[in-house]
């Protein structure tokens, strides 16, 4: 018996990107472009888009139409077949992922924090330090 799944391979770093050109890149906006990205010759009609998604052919077309937008894909018309995509990469200045400054605030509130308990640590005990008792102790 043949193995007939096909698989999306959609890498990690575009799963972090949240814009594009001004775009927000969505999920559906995604999964679109790592499949497109998938083939070496993309032109796949809006019926076989919606089919692959589970979506209409018009929502299809609507979602092709915004990867234009973003400039990620280019559409080569091909009258009496289905339109012909090239894929583009994701241009690396007009793409926004999350701001790493974020993480190293997270990051100064847990030192920050680690610095209180280091400061409450050295306070002095409610009881005085004898080192006369530990003597008399031993002796």
């Amino acid at each position: 018996m043949i193995n007939e799944e096909q698989f999306v391979k959609v890498p990690m770093w575009i799963l972090k990107i949240s814009q594009v050109n001004g775009h927000k890149f969505t999920d559906s906006a995604k999964n679109l472009y790592c499949y497109l990205r998938g083939f070496d010759r993309a032109f796949p009609s809006y019926a076989k888009i919606g089919d692959v998604f589970g979506i209409t052919p018009r929502a299809a077309e609507e979602r092709v139409k915004k990867l234009l937008e973003m400039g990620l894909i280019i559409k080569d018309a091909r009258p009496g077949s289905s339109n012909l995509y090239r894929v583009l990469d994701i241009p690396k200045g007009e793409s926004s992922l999350p701001d790493p400054s974020e993480k190293e605030n997270e990051s100064n509130e847990i030192l920050n924090v680690s610095e209180i308990i280091v400061e409450e640590e050295k306070q002095e005990s409610e009881f005085p330090e004898r080192p006369e008792i530990f003597t008399w102790l031993l002796s």
